[in-house]
C-alpha cells in the first residue's frame, strides 16, 4: 500500500491478499450506540483484502466499526446497498463516498468495496485529494461508482489484475498516474528499511528533499494532508499488517515494523481502522 508502484498499465508486482473472518469490535458513543441497537448483535467483518504498492482494497461484508482516521485515502462503494459515512457533520449516504486522509469517519453498509490509496499520488483520486479539488468526505458520481463496481465487485479472486483496473480507473488515465515526485521519494525512503532502527528520521527527510526540519514538516502536512508523525505511523502500520498476512506472528511483526508492543500496534490499528486487529488479522489466511 505504501510501496513505490511499476509504471502505468503494468501489473502490480507484490501484493498481500487474504480471506478476513471475525472481524468485529463493541463501539461507543451515542451514534454508534444506536446503530448497534437498530442492528441487533454485533457484525462481523467478511472478505477479501488485498495489499499491494500504494493501494489496498477490501471486498467483502462491512462490519462494526467505531469513528477512526487512517493515513491513506479511501473510496467506499457499496455493491448491494447505498454505503453511509458517519463523520463530523451530517451522515452521507451514496453509492460510493470518497474519505479524505486523516479525516474521521465511520462506514456503515453491507457489501461494499473500498479502497485505500496512498498520500504520495500515484492512484489518481489520492491526486486529485491532495491538489484540493474533493472535500474531505464526498459523494463520488454514480457513473464512477459502477465502473468500479463492474471491475472489483464481482465474487473472483481479488488479484493484482483487478486491483491495478482500479487504480488506472481511479486515474482516469495512464497521464493521470504520475506520483507527485516529492511525496514519493519521502515514501519510498520510509518504505525500504526492513529494521525499525532503520527509518529515517525527519531531519534525514527533509535533507533528502534539501529542505529545513521546519520547514519540511510544513510542508509535508500542506502536501500530504496530515502530519509527518501521522504518515510514518501508518507506514508502520501497513508493514505489521503485510507480515501478519504472511503468517508472521502479530507480536513480531508489530516489533519488526517499528511498534514497541503488540499492544502499541493494537491500539493503532483500531484507531485507524476502527476494528480490533486481533480478530480481524489474527485469523486470517493466504489465498
Amino acid at each position: 500500500m505504501v510501496r513505490e508502484t511499476g509504471a502505468a498499465g503494468h501489473r502490480i508486482p507484490t501484493s498481500r491478499r487474504s480471506s478476513v473472518a471475525d472481524e468485529r469490535q463493541a463501539t461507543g458513543g451515542a451514534d454508534q450506540g444506536d446503530a448497534r441497537a437498530r442492528r441487533g448483535p454485533p457484525q462481523s467483518w467478511r472478505g477479501q483484502i488485498f495489499v499491494g504498492p500504494q493501494v489496498g482494497v477490501f471486498r467483502g461484508i462491512a462490519g462494526d466499526n467505531a469513528l477512526h482516521a487512517h493515513g491513506a485515502h479511501q473510496l467506499s462503494v457499496g455493491l448491494d446497498s447505498l454505503v453511509t459515512i458517519h463523520g463530523p457533520a451530517r451522515p452521507i449516504s451514496a453509492r460510493a463516498v470518497f474519505i479524505a486522509a486523516s479525516s474521521v469517519h465511520r462506514v456503515e453498509g453491507r457489501r461494499v468495496l473500498s479502497v485505500y490509496a496512498d498520500v504520495s499520488g500515484r492512484v489518481g483520486i489520492a491526486k486529485r485529494a491532495s491538489a484540493g479539488s474533493l472535500d474531505p468526505i464526498a459523494r463520488i458520481p454514480d457513473r464512477l461508482a459502477a465502473r468500479l463496481a463492474a471491475l472489483g465487485g464481482g465474487e473472483g479472486e481479488l488479484d493484482a489484475e483487478v486491483v491495478t483496473g482500479i487504480a488506472q480507473e481511479l486515474g482516469g488515465g495512464a497521464a493521470c498516474l504520475e506520483p507527485d515526485p516529492a511525496l514519493a521519494r519521502v515514501a519510498r525512503a520510509l518504505s525500504q528499511p526492513t529494521a525499525p532502527d532503520a527509518i529515517p528520521r525527519r531531519r534525514e527527510l527533509a535533507s533528502l528533499l534539501g529542505m529545513s526540519e521546519s520547514r519540511f514538516s510544513h510542508w509535508f502536512r500542506e502536501r500530504a494532508g496530515m502530519p509527518m508523525q501521522t504518515y510514518r505511523k501508518w507506514q508502520r502500520l501497513t508493514r505489521a499488517v503485510e507480515r501478519i498476512l504472511d503468517g508472521e506472528p502479530m507480536a513480531a511483526a508489530a516489533a519488526q515494523a517499528g511498534f514497541a508492543d503488540q499492544a502499541h500496534f493494537v491500539r493503532t490499528f483500531r484507531a485507524m481502522f476502527g476494528i480490533n486487529p486481533v480478530r480481524a488479522l489474527g485469523r486470517a489466511r493466504k489465498q
